[in-house]
């Protein structure tokens, strides 16, 4: 690792889009804290979210043979909710 990520991202979208390109740092908690805002804002409130995640993995579980990563996923996404 040489600790030179951001640099080497910056000049690849640089060479990409043009020197005047718009370029912005985020983490992968900021990510996921605008995406869960947006999910819960479509949803119409974070009951609503929940109560379609819960319905979701209900349905998923349901099947003849449940893949359990989606069920998984489902469940992890309600709880990461109703924590926030």
């Amino acid at each position: 690792m040489t600790g030179r990520a951001v640099a080497r991202g910056r000049a690849y979208a640089m060479s990409v889009f043009g020197e005047d390109v718009a370029i912005d740092v985020t983490t992968a908690a900021a990510e996921v804290e605008l995406e869960l805002a947006a999910l819960t804002e479509h949803a119409g409130g974070t009951t609503a979210l929940v109560d379609r995640l819960r319905r979701s993995a209900a349905h998923v579980g349901d099947t003849h043979a449940p893949d359990e990563a989606r069920v998984a996923y489902q469940e992890g996404l309600r709880n990461l909710v109703e924590r926030r």
